[in-house]
């Protein structure tokens, strides 16, 4: 692999296993927006928008084209490599990004084998994978680029898509009943998502199987008062179902809960 291109955290380029140092917020910016449209073009209205926001230069063209030139020379260096690596198009630019190059990509690519393996019932192998894919995470996505639009448009996506894959984990490992070892990590995971509704299910099931239902039915509780008491809304018709399986201790409950989850819904 010549590139290893990282957005799953700090961006992070290296070469041939060297880093690669671009000149300043603009650049990185600028690559962070290609890295998220790789092997797609991103428009140069898209682009303008990531690098400037609402204070849109009137050179911002020229200076944009400046910035991919400097961002060419930084990753590739011949010049007809450049130019296959960052294409231009007539409505803005492409980065050419191979097979493996990106965390992102190895990330989705995890996430979807994992998949895999537990639709043919191999959870084990499932939840390795999971973990896996997971540990490509170095931290919150693009934590060290200056760009407001990024921030706002494209990092919570990808959280979102981080927290759908450790959702699906932890889902796979309470069906291998690992339900004690996960309580610590779901605590952390319900007070860093407050108003997941699927985070507090998975959460009052590692802590019923645990044979602390008391515990689990305080979860139900806080997440019914936040969530009246701050949005005025009531949770939703799975989390009640949780609820009462709890209450009536459902014996479905202790063995394929995700199963059963799937098959009601």
């Amino acid at each position: 692999m010549e590139f290893d291109f990282r957005v799953l955290g700090p961006l992070g380029l290296t070469r041939k296993e060297r880093p690669v140092r671009l000149r300043g917020p603009k650049q990185r910016a600028l690559l962070a927006a290609l890295l998220l449209r790789a092997n797609r073009v991103a428009t140069t209205d898209y682009l303008i928008d990531v690098l400037w926001g609402d204070a849109v230069p009137d050179s911002a063209r020229s200076t944009l084209h400046s910035h991919v030139k400097h961002v060419r020379q930084a990753i590739a260096a011949e010049p007809e490599e450049a130019r296959e690596r960052i294409v231009t198009d007539p409505s803005g630019y492409r980065l050419v990004v191979r097979p493996g190059e990106l965390d992102l990509h190895r990330f989705e690519d995890g996430v979807d084998s994992a998949a895999a393996a537990v639709a043919e019932l191999e959870l084990a192998e499932g939840a390795a994978r999971y973990r896996r894919a997971l540990a490509l995470w170095q931290g919150p996505p693009l934590a060290d680029v200056a760009s407001d639009r990024l921030h706002q448009l494209e990092a919570p996506i990808l959280e979102q898509r981080r927290l759908e894959a450790l959702q699906a984990s932890i889902d796979v490992e309470l069906r291998l009943g690992r339900h004690a070892k996960l309580v610590p990590e779901l605590h952390g995971l319900a007070g860093a998502h407050p108003y997941q509704e699927r985070v507090a299910e998975l959460l009052m099931v590692a802590l019923y199987r645990s044979g602390r239902q008391v515990d689990a039915l305080r979860v139900y509780q806080n997440v019914s008062e936040r969530l009246a008491e701050e949005l005025g809304l009531r949770p939703g018709p799975d989390l009640q179902r949780l609820q009462r399986q709890i209450l009536n201790h459902d014996p479905t409950l202790r063995e394929t809960y995700a199963m059963t989850r799937n098959a009601v819904s």
